[in-house]
């Protein structure tokens, strides 16, 4: 048994020697499909004082705060890797799509995702903050992945991967009843209520999303200049659309940004 020390107390290292005992013999007993999962106890203490110990065994872990001055401490295990933050990263990123920032409170998203409030702070020490930008960041992943796929997919074809772009925006709206809308644009409504660093993350999301797009134009014969306005024109299309769609609840307006596209946006140079 290894033991990686936050701290330097030999008080440290006596208090977490009978828990390493019971980590192993936990760790032994553990089901076959648990038995990738490094498993996490924290010992919280009455004293504030504490100090973090980790203890190695095996594949297995702990993550031990102890208060060397404390008598008393109690033991809370709960999985390092579960689904429990990707259930609650999912479940943000569709109450903020579907109601806005402020609108979602963390009670709703515990309610919805089913993690245990202990199970959520020790993902997101600093709550509902951190769980935005990781919300932020997989949503914008997740768009930026299906633009490099439509992408790929039309190579040197600027009108086809325009209308895939429409196409694929409106069968998302669509399958969620209109429901949906666009992480970005409905945290950017909100900007006075956000830190500054969801405010950055939202503008970067804008412009990682819009590169993807303007590379593309360029790939088509596009100067540089126009591949950019280009680029841009389509995502405040996209945006608007979304709004305009939640609002009809009918994915039209797409249809008509398909034919404006043949028209404008993806026409030869000229």
């Amino acid at each position: 048994m290894e033991f990686a020390r936050a701290g330097r107390s030999e008080a440290a290292t006596r208090l977490a020697a009978p828990i390493a005992k019971t980590a192993r013999r936990d760790a032994d007993g553990l089901k076959a499909e648990e038995s990738a999962c490094t498993r996490t106890v924290r010992f919280v203490m009455s004293h504030p004082a504490s100090m973090a110990t980790t203890i190695v065994c095996g594949r297995h872990s702990m993550v031990v705060a102890i208060a060397a001055s404390s008598e008393t401490c109690y033991v809370h295990g709960m999985p390092r890797k579960t689904d429990a933050r990707a259930r609650a990263i999912a479940t943000a990123e569709r109450l903020f799509r579907v109601q806005g920032y402020t609108a979602t409170g963390l009670i709703q998203i515990l309610e919805e995702s089913g993690a245990p409030k202990g199970s959520f702070y020790f993902h997101f020490p600093r709550g509902k903050t951190q769980l935005a930008e990781e919300a932020i960041d997989h949503y914008v992943a997740s768009r930026i992945a299906v633009l490099r796929n439509i992408s790929a997919n039309t190579p040197g074809d600027a009108l086809n991967f325009v209308h895939q772009i429409f196409g694929t925006f409106a069968a998302e709206m669509v399958a969620s009843d209109f429901q949906y809308g666009c992480l970005m644009q409905n945290l950017a409504n909100e900007l006075p209520a956000l830190d500054a660093e969801l405010t950055k993350r939202v503008a970067r999301g804008f412009v990682d999303s819009t590169e993807i797009i303007a590379e593309h134009f360029r790939g088509c014969g596009f100067a540089p200049a126009r591949a950019s306005s280009t680029a841009a024109a389509l995502v405040a299309a996209l945006e608007g659309a979304r709004t305009i769609a939640r609002l009809e609840r009918t994915p039209a307006i797409f249809e008509a940004l398909v034919n404006v596209s043949a028209q404008r946006w993806a026409a030869p140079e000229g």
